[in-house]
């Protein structure tokens, strides 16, 4: 789960034509990220994405959360109020499961 960081102050600051920008370049950074890792990327609300990686342990999930959290602060978009925020950062939250196989045998 990749969420963007005070993104209504950004958006109420410097409106939603600079804000849907925003949330375009982040998109295709995801987009970039999901294809080297063979995943899925879906924005979940509005500044809410979802990256899917299936056949990822809990360690590689963490690194690739921090390649994105890195890369989208590498992308330095920021507003003309540094004052309010100087660049657009993300929170990533990782989760793993491992599907269970069920048995073929009547119970």
């Amino acid at each position: 789960m990749i969420d963007v960081d005070h993104f209504k102050l950004y958006n109420d600051t410097y409106g939603h034509p600079v804000g849907d920008a925003c949330l375009s370049r982040l998109g295709e950074t995801l987009a970039g990220n999901r294809r080297r890792n063979h995943g899925l990327c879906r924005t979940l609300w509005r500044e809410e994405f979802c990256l899917l990686l299936p056949n990822v342990d809990r360690v590689r999930a963490c690194e690739i959360g921090e390649m994105v959290r890195s890369a989208v602060g590498a992308l330095a978009l920021a507003g003309t109020r540094p004052q309010i925020m100087k660049i657009v950062t993300v929170s990533v939250g990782v989760a793993c499961t491992k599907p269970m196989i069920a048995s073929a045998r009547a119970i």
